[in-house]
């Protein structure tokens, strides 16, 4: 799992280096010690964790959460707490909401931090309270002081992170190229306002052209070149984005990587710089084959729209992941299989199908609590991977099923199943798409919508 401020769990056999840390492992360097830890990737145990904190002797915990798995992330850090009494400071999207709810009732965490792109906590670690920003703490005698800063701001630039502190072989995308891969960000928060995404709880603002310039040189220096871009739309505003891509160009032909964006910001120009850049692949939100569905949800484009994106991608030898949500409030049985038919047809290289979870802070979670179809103490929720809030005709047992329908009848044809085979270049390829098939079911198998907290 990872929290990308946008809460989602891998389907298949994938993890990537987590953003916030990644940002924070820069910022914090320039006056403490750092050093990672990351449980998922190197597949530690809790007591392995604990252990490992034990022995570095940490003054204090930066650590990332999100609704899926807070409550035993917290549980696991209260021990950590009673046994060594080191400061614990939080990250997750869920925060942005929740922060002080949560500071009051756990007394064991100290703060969290509202922007991972802030020095705000430089500020907090050195007892400088009039200067903090971007976070919320507990002051001594127990009250709760936020500095969370909502305010719309200019561009952003922080120091280059750590990134050779992480274990960047562990990381992996099926779609990425087979080596050492790092994380990194060029803005932050959306401008669109679908009405099911999390992204619309933080303003929109772009990282200094210049500043990603400098990681892009640091990264360089010691040797990692594969990168997964985890803008929530690496596209937004031509101008920019000219500049940006022209920018990475310039460096020479060092880097490959994948990126997020929305397909109606693509045009020819764009996909043919995307490409002289280094960009192999782009993920893209599609949601649902029904144009009605997706002027429902606020989603601004059509269907025809989406096309025209993908074929655009395809002429310019850009492989495409789309996401796709199965079980908006309002979807039939035909309406479901409409999408999954429209991602046959779309032949997206790989494609992600979640059911809809109610984020914190949406208005898609709003008109859920209004409907009836959870409560307002339903927030225990986990990216799409295991959950599903049924809509007016169909049970949450029934829309998972669909969810598991359409991996099978997208990810299983015999026509994909080939097509992938040629396109893989070597055995480590093709071994790769069977642990991701295996993971798939294994996915589709161990869980049900009936184990939701």
């Amino acid at each position: 799992m990872r929290a990308n401020y946008c809460t989602g769990t891998a389907k298949a056999n994938a993890y990537w280096q987590p953003i916030d840390l990644a940002v924070q492992s820069g910022v914090l360097s320039a006056q403490h010690e750092v050093f990672v830890i990351d449980a998922i990737a190197e597949r530690l145990s809790g007591g392995a964790v604990a252990r490992r904190v034990e022995a570095l002797k940490l003054d204090a915990i930066f650590f990332i959460t999100a609704s899926c798995s807070w409550k035993d992330d917290l549980q696991f850090l209260s021990a950590l707490k009673g046994m060594t009494g080191v400061k614990l400071i939080a990250s997750g999207g869920f925060l942005l909401e929740m922060g002080e709810q949560v500071l009051r009732e756990h007394a064991f965490l100290d703060a969290v931090l509202t922007d991972f792109t802030s020095d705000g906590l430089l500020a907090f670690m050195d007892g400088r309270f009039d200067d903090v920003t971007d976070v919320i703490y507990r002051a001594e005698g127990g009250e709760i002081v936020s500095r969370q800063n909502r305010e719309a701001r200019h561009e952003f630039a922080y120091p280059a992170p750590r990134h050779e502190l992480f274990p960047l072989t562990r990381y992996r995308l099926p779609w990425a190229q087979p080596r050492p891969m790092a994380t990194m960000i060029t803005s932050l928060g959306c401008p669109f306002s679908c009405t099911f995404c999390s992204n619309q709880l933080r303003t929109y603002r772009t990282r200094n052209v210049e500043n990603v310039t400098q990681e892009l040189l640091y990264l360089d220096s010691i040797g990692i070149h594969e990168l997964h871009f985890v803008d929530y739309n690496f596209i937004v505003g031509k101008e920019r984005a000219v500049e940006l891509l022209r920018a990475i160009i310039s460096l020479g032909k060092r880097f490959s990587f994948d990126c997020i964006n929305r397909v109606d910001t693509l045009d020819d120009e764009l996909c043919r710089l995307l490409k002289e850049a280094g960009c192999h692949s782009i993920q893209l939100g599609v949601e649902s084959g029904e144009d009605s569905i997706l002027a429902k949800y606020a989603k601004g484009m059509t269907t025809e729209v989406i096309r025209e994106g993908f074929n655009l991608c395809k002429k310019h030898g850009i492989r495409t992941i789309g996401f796709f949500l199965i079980g908006l409030p309002g979807e039939t049985e035909t309406t479901i299989r409409t999408t999954i038919e429209f991602a046959q047809e779309l032949d997206c290289d790989f494609a992600s199908f979640a059911t809809v979870d109610p984020y914190i802070g949406t208005k898609l979670r709003e008109d859920a609590i209004k409907a009836g179809y959870i409560t307002e103490d339903d927030t225990q929720f986990d990216g799409g991977a295991y959950t599903a809030i049924g809509t007016e005709q169909l049970s949450r047992e029934r829309v998972w099923r669909l969810r598991n329908e359409a991996v099978r009848r997208f990810y299983f044809r015999p026509s994909y199943i080939v097509k992938k085979l040629r396109m893989a270049r070597n055995p480590a390829t093709v071994w790769g798409y069977a642990l991701d098939a295996f993971a798939m079911l294994r996915n589709m198998a161990s869980k049900s919508p009936k184990s939701k907290v």
